[in-house]
């Protein structure tokens, strides 16, 4: 085999090596041949642009409808934004027209052309009537009013939250060959010095072991692959290592199970990279034949827990993803069986998912609007929990994708990952508690495992009882996302001049009631992370937003003390959470890099993970080691 140094129209449009067959007379190179298509030179004087149809008229309605389609999201979910803000209103006036709050009576003034409040105001539900009031009587003066933001001022970096997406952008440019077992130094061997996969007949009887595990202890719950389907194509194989879906089930099971599996972690990694450089080989050239298309979608997802969760090789995550996403475009639904639908729906969901993950790891880019739920659905064999387990992630996303949580996080991130400022208007920060609490009553009735999730003792109460990891997440996310948003509420940023008690305009004793209910939250949310962590969940998926809200809470309020019984919870936590890590992946602070490069982007600490099998996991241990560390000096 050759490669055409002037590749064909066919490959130069996708982007893929035109391989010609030295031994073969035929003029197509390969992909063609297997396409059964005319091997079209590329014509030097032309660019060879990708397009999926010729016709230039089709092309210019097909963007035209794309385009139609995403201003059209928008306008829903600005129309869903009015509801919040509607509901919102309608909630305070009704509070007063029905006589439930206290009389009020406020004066204002008139600055340098605009209206600011010249009287005292002494509680959040004062604050929340008074801002409601000025819209609710005052509208017709609204240009007058003062409409600056209210500025907080600058942090460190978030060490648990900005990590892993400063580790992933400062990395090895992207054309960089992988960092595979083939680098690690001579002593990087397994146990007793010889590889896992020396006979056919111990490789299959691996397989065999973890597709079984897979399918018995994981897509019971998530439902990714039809059992019977993939148990009925693995069965037929002559060669279990080649179909790429098989390959990609065996690894995922290693990413998951990493630490139930009878195999060291230098075993578990040379086995999981066997796997993978197979079945990267033959994904490569399945994505454009129509008849494999599937099976390299549902393949690609089940490889993203390894490559993200193990090895942080988000650049070559990204590439996997987009080839798919373009691919799952092409599948012929109408030749789909109704499995085949299902299962599809549910990987090209994923794909959006972990396309969005990307976004906000590599570019900074919170959109969550291309995740659609809308065709996923239930077969008639899934097991009962797999309805659980789409349910829950609908639920999450209904919240996340809104405009107002959209944009919120997305300005939340920028200033944690990158140190900077965070501003934000009154009526952002008043809404915040009103669109969760809304939310929350609009869950279905399995997840509302307490009527008020904003009440310490209620909730402690509910988490008690609560069962299912499933049955928790929405709970879980509830908080994560109030103590992250609430802590970065915590210290305003004064103006600079003779009248420090006022912010762009807002006297002082609004700044301290926003001040003091971002606190109030940010400790309640924080204390019920700690125990749902303690009681219910794993390492990689709440650990990191409690630390980075724990920290900041210590790190921009040194005044405030997190009360003993919290903090022997939280080195209970630890305690949990580093057992979880292999001892020979635990990095010391002496040999840690970490601090240094979140505050300074030199020398990246990937370089010394990637010496580790697991990548991930050493990373972990060096973000929870520093992290308590800085909380033990505070």
């Amino acid at each position: 085999m050759s490669r055409n140094k002037k590749p064909c129209t066919y490959c130069k449009r996708r982007r893929r090596k035109c391989i010609f067959d030295s031994n073969n007379n035929s003029d197509g190179c390969k992909l063609c041949i297997q396409m059964n298509l005319e091997c079209i030179p590329c014509d030097p004087d032309e660019e060879c642009v990708p397009v999926r149809d010729g016709n230039k008229v089709v092309q210019h309605w097909q963007k035209e409808i794309i385009q139609l389609e995403s201003e059209l999201q928008t306008m829903q979910h600005l129309a869903r934004d009015v509801d919040y803000h509607n509901n919102y209103y309608k909630h305070i006036n009704h509070e007063v027209d029905n006589g439930n709050t206290n009389y009020f009576e406020w004066r204002l003034r008139v600055v340098n052309g605009s209206i600011r409040l010249d009287s005292r105001i002494r509680n959040i539900q004062e604050l929340l009537i008074y801002h409601q009031a000025t819209i609710r009587y005052l509208s017709p003066f609204q240009p007058f009013f003062q409409s600056d933001r209210i500025q907080f001022k600058n942090m460190p970096r978030s060490i648990p939250v900005a990590s892993t997406a400063l580790i992933a952008r400062y990395a090895k440019p992207p054309n960089t060959p992988r960092h595979t077992i083939t680098d690690y130094p001579e002593g990087f061997k397994t146990k007793n010095n010889s590889t896992l996969y020396n006979t056919t007949t111990v490789l299959k009887q691996t397989m065999d072991e973890l597709i079984t595990l897979y399918l018995e202890r994981y897509n019971q719950f998530v439902g990714l692959i039809h059992a019977p389907s993939f148990l009925e194509h693995y069965h037929t194989l002559e060669d279990p290592l080649s179909s790429p879906m098989v390959l990609a089930v065996c690894i995922d099971t290693i990413a998951y199970f990493y630490s139930r599996l009878k195999y060291s972690t230098e075993e578990k990694r040379q086995l999981a990279e066997f796997f993978y450089t197979r079945c990267r080989e033959l994904l490569l050239d399945m994505y454009d034949d129509p008849e494999y298309r599937l099976q390299s979608i549902i393949s690609t997802t089940l490889l993203m827990q390894y490559l993200l969760e193990i090895l942080l090789e988000f650049a070559e995550a990204r590439r996997l993803l987009t080839v798919a996403y373009l691919a799952s475009h092409e599948v012929d639904l109408h030749k789909l069986s109704k499995v085949e639908y299902a299962i599809f729906q549910r990987h090209r969901v994923a794909l959006e998912i972990y396309i969005s993950q990307t976004d906000v790891i590599l570019h900074d880019r919170y959109d969550c609007s291309i995740v659609n739920f809308t065709n996923v659905n239930l077969h008639e064999d899934d097991p009962p929990a797999i309805a659980s387990y789409f349910a829950m992630y609908k639920a999450i996303f209904a919240l996340i994708k809104t405009p107002y949580m959209a944009n919120l996080l997305e300005q939340i991130s920028v200033a944690i990952i990158h140190g900077k400022s965070f501003e934000s208007n009154l009526d952002q920060i008043l809404l915040f508690e009103h669109v969760l609490t809304s939310w929350w009553k609009e869950l279905p009735q399995e997840f509302l495992i307490c009527d008020q999730p904003f009440d310490l003792s209620t909730g402690l109460n509910a988490v008690e009882k609560v069962t299912s990891s499933t049955q928790l997440a929405p709970f879980a996310v509830l908080h994560v996302i109030t103590a992250i948003v609430q802590s970065v509420l915590l210290k305003p940023r004064f103006d600079n001049d003779d009248d420090s008690s006022e912010i762009a305009g807002y006297n002082e004793d609004i700044i301290n009631i926003i001040r003091e209910k971002a606190l109030s939250m940010t400790l309640c949310s924080i204390q019920l992370l700690v125990y749902m962590m303690k009681k219910h969940i794993e390492v990689d998926i709440e650990a990191i937003p409690i630390l980075h809200s724990i920290c900041n809470v210590m790190s921009m309020c040194n005044h405030i003390d997190l009360s003993s019984e919290t903090r022997r919870t939280l080195s209970h936590c630890y305690s949990q959470l580093i057992s979880v890590i292999p001892a020979n992946h635990h990095i010391s602070r002496s040999g840690s890099l970490l601090e240094s490069f979140v505050a300074t982007l030199k020398h990246n600490p990937l370089s010394v993970y990637e010496k580790y099998p697991m990548p991930k996991l050493a990373m972990i241990s060096d973000i929870l080691y520093t992290c308590f560390s800085q909380l033990g000096s505070t």
